[in-house]
């Protein structure tokens, strides 16, 4: 391996939005894609971000900093990649470094309140996995960079490593590409449409994010719902198939820039999916879309397939201020979270 000669120090900076859910969560879960006849996955992302910068240092002690965690570790390159106190960042860097490349400074955060169900964790996944990959690239380690699905795949591998459990995809291609994205499933393979947000008239104006103020780990309850469609429980697969059915229509939609039948089928996703997991609420949600429906809300409904902190809140504009109040008086915490724009971003240095 040869590596390229350099006047200059490595920089690599890459931020990412993370995403809200809109229907057929789960179902980028592999094999259960592939065992219902109709499937979809709707996304959007949003401006919670996940950020990665990372630089070369002189000598060969590796530091990585999580600002969000406020966790600081040093050390080599093989212990930083059996780190403990930060095993996801450890494992990706084994996978997308190397010990014979620089040492490295990494500064990472994550803008989305733990447990929110926002894919915050697996969006910086992907965002230090494409980071590692362009700088590797850099230096001349790679011969060509991966693209958006061998980022995918190589991330979701470790994460599902790390987990001990399947992992579903949405995530990181919420992240990837921002704006909206549909996502299905042929055998082999996965399908990425994404569409710029103002080609849905009316989306960006209704949508209202806020945290409830408690962490879930929606993931054991996408592991509960897998082992339960395996076990081919039969009012399960008869919800799977509903979802399926639902984000199949999405796909029309999809296509037409439909906003509100979109919308429409989100809240029929949101319905079926209180059936098929009726502990994805709390009484901290319940509240919440409680109050929104009150003062106007076309509907509101849990981020996260399997249940996160955060809730997305569908309303007409001019509801918008008195829906606020409202639910803020019960608790919730109204976040920053205009409709992305735009996917990875990446400035070298």
């Amino acid at each position: 391996m040869v590596l390229m000669k350099r006047s200059v120090m490595l920089e690599v900076k890459a931020k990412v939005p993370t995403r809200v859910d809109l229907m057929g969560g789960t179902l980028d879960l592999w094999p259960i894609h592939q065992l219902l006849e109709r499937k979809g996955t709707i996304n959007v992302g949003i401006g919670i971000h996940a950020k990665v910068s990372l630089a070369e240092t002189k000598d060969k002690t590796f530091t990585i900093k999580s600002v969000d965690q406020s966790i600081t570790e040093t050390g080599t390159f093989e212990s930083i990649c059996n780190s403990k106190k930060l095993p996801l960042i450890g494992l990706i860097l084994n996978v997308f470094w190397d010990s014979s490349l620089p040492s490295l400074s990494l500064e990472l955060e994550a803008e989305s309140p733990k447990g929110a169900g926002l894919g915050g964790s697996s969006a910086l996944a992907i965002c230090l996995g494409a980071a590692l990959n362009k700088a590797s690239s850099i230096l001349g380690k790679s011969h060509k960079e991966l693209d958006d699905y061998e980022l995918i795949r190589k991330v979701q591998d470790i994460e599902a490593k790390l987990l001990f459990m399947p992992v579903g995809c949405q995530d990181y291609i919420g992240a990837l590409r921002g704006r909206m994205n549909y996502i299905s499933y042929p055998c082999g393979s996965v399908c990425i449409e994404t569409q710029n947000p103002d080609k849905f008239s009316g989306m960006e104006s209704e949508m209202i994010v806020c945290y409830s103020g408690k962490s879930r780990f929606s993931g054991m309850n996408n592991w509960e719902l897998f082992k339960k469609f395996c076990d081919k429980d039969q009012d399960t697969l008869k919800r799977f198939k509903q979802l399926g059915d639902i984000s199949h229509e999405g796909k029309l939609a999809f296509n037409n820039f439909d906003w509100n039948q979109i919308r429409s089928l989100s809240k029929q996703d949101w319905d079926v999916r209180k059936q098929l997991c009726p502990g994805i609420e709390t009484e901290e949600t319940k509240s919440i879309d409680i109050a929104s429906l009150e003062h106007g809300a076309y509907f509101s409904r849990v981020c996260g397939a399997g249940g996160g902190g955060v809730m997305a809140i569908f309303a007409p504009e001019d509801k918008h201020q008195v829906i606020k109040e409202a639910v803020t008086k019960v608790g919730a915490v109204i976040l920053p979270a205009q409709i992305s724009n735009y996917g990875l971003m990446i400035e070298c240095g």
